[in-house]
Formats: C-alpha cells, sequence, structure tokens
C-alpha cells in the first residue's frame, strides 16, 4: 500500500512539472537545467504522460458508414446499365455482360 502512496505522489509531482514546463515555451532541456530537474528522468516521466494521453484520447478519424444504402457497383455501356449488387452470382453476371456485348 504504501508503494502505492509514493507512486500517485510522484505521479502528481511529475504531472505537474511537466505541466509547468509545457506552459514554459522553453526548451525542455534548458527548462530542466535552470531548475536543476533531471533531464533524462523529465524525458522518462514525460513520455510516461504523452503515452497515457494517447491511450485515453479517442482516435480523431473515424469510418463512416451508411447501412441504409447497400453497397452495389454499376456497369454504365452505351445505353445500359447493370446493377451488381453486393452479394451476386459472378457466373450470372458474366452470361449478363457477354448478352450486351453482342446487342
Amino acid at each position: 500500500m504504501e508503494s502505492s502512496v509514493r507512486q500517485s505522489k510522484a505521479l502528481k509531482k511529475w504531472a505537474k512539472i511537466v505541466q509547468e514546463w509545457k506552459l514554459s515555451g522553453q526548451k525542455a532541456i534548458e527548462w530542466c537545467r535552470g531548475r536543476n530537474i533531471s533531464y533524462p528522468y523529465f524525458i522518462t516521466w514525460r513520455k510516461r504522460f504523452e503515452k497515457m494521453n494517447a491511450e485515453n484520447t479517442p482516435s480523431l478519424f473515424m469510418e463512416l458508414q451508411d447501412e441504409k444504402t447497400p453497397k452495389v457497383l454499376e456497369i454504365h455501356c452505351q445505353d445500359f446499365t447493370v446493377t451488381v449488387p453486393e452479394q451476386f452470382d459472378p457466373q450470372s453476371l458474366l452470361k449478363c455482360l457477354r448478352i450486351l456485348r453482342s446487342v
């Protein structure tokens, strides 16, 4: 239990340090040097927080699907249009295309 309390305190301490650095606008190494903070420790904690934020941030991109509109393929050839549904019989389509080609 004591270990988790220490971890929680360290987490809060470093969260505050990283936030102060972000607000400073300075390069991390210079900011750490000016405050006598270990730069390697700082980088370790900064990366840890970045990873935590990335895991808790939803993706900026999302695939949109229109489930109401069936997926179809339309083939336009001269005066004809053949609409092929998502689930189709390839042999039937081939026969249809052969007939259209002969017309």
